[in-house]
């Protein structure tokens, strides 16, 4: 019974807190998980040796307390606040690793200062020299990013348009109708509103969701409301696309 304390006791202050520092870690900083099989075991193993470190004090203390002295094996009780360094072994990693994943994300963005510095530094090895496996990642997880992708189609029947222009952001309001119709009309309830544009991330298929989509000519021109600045006419279609069906794909940035 005593080896199986330790066994616990092993996995729960050395294995378990690397595991999930990096999942949480993975997930904020990219949405998803975005390293290799290799890469996820290295970087899993590099967080529990660094966590085995920091606890090893705690851990010999605990040995030389509860194990050396037999009170573990008389079965003693345990004071209470052993039941919180336990908790803290799971609830740490999660909250670390989700924090530096979310700061880190935005690693490419003007942040100066010692704190951004020290993120970098901290979080670099682990999510390598960029932040984004694939180039679509690089784009389309900016933050804040809005504007339009212009996206020509493979293998389109001839006589169709191969051409959309899809709207990326966040998306519009919901319509309300008014609180008082004319002519006591009765009142509709609000259009649900449509989740903002997404593209999935790496490892799954590619594939891109636009809330709502504009009007565009066969030959790829824009047809627009004015100029400068570009201002489309929405079809208010919403569209979703695989990676694999796109030949061409242009975002023209809405500053």
């Amino acid at each position: 019974m005593l080896a199986t304390f330790q066994a616990l006791a092993v996995f729960v202050t050395t294995l378990l807190p690397g595991a999930l520092f990096t999942l949480a870690f993975e997930r904020e900083s990219n949405g998803s998980v975005k390293a290799d099989t290799n890469e996820r075991i290295l970087a899993f193993a590099s967080v529990s040796a660094i966590f085995a470190i920091l606890s090893a004090p705690l851990l010999y203390q605990g040995y030389r307390v509860y194990i050396v002295n037999g009170a573990l094996k008389e079965g003693n009780p345990l004071p209470g606040w052993i039941w919180l360094v336990l908790a803290a072994y799971v609830l740490f990693p999660l909250g670390l690793g989700g924090w530096l994943g979310h700061k880190i994300k935005n690693r490419a963005d003007e942040e100066e200062g010692k704190g951004a510095t020290l993120i970098r530094i901290i979080g670099g090895p682990l999510n390598g020299s960029t932040g984004s496996p694939r180039a679509w990642e690089r784009l389309f997880f900016t933050p804040n990013l809005s504007g339009y992708v212009k996206v020509k189609l493979k293998d389109v029947p001839p006589g169709e348009n191969p051409w959309i222009l899809g709207i990326w952001g966040a998306a519009d309001p919901p319509v309300t109708p008014p609180a008082n119709p004319p002519n006591n009309a009765p009142t509709a309830p609000p259009r649900p509103r449509r989740p903002g544009s997404y593209a999935s991330g790496y490892p799954y298929d590619q594939d891109i969701y636009f809330y709502d989509t504009c009007e565009i000519e066969p030959d790829g021109a824009i047809r627009a409301l004015s100029a400068n600045p570009i201002v489309p006419i929405k079809t208010g279609v919403a569209c979703l696309i695989r990676w694999d069906e796109i030949a061409y794909a242009e975002f023209i940035e809405v500053l």
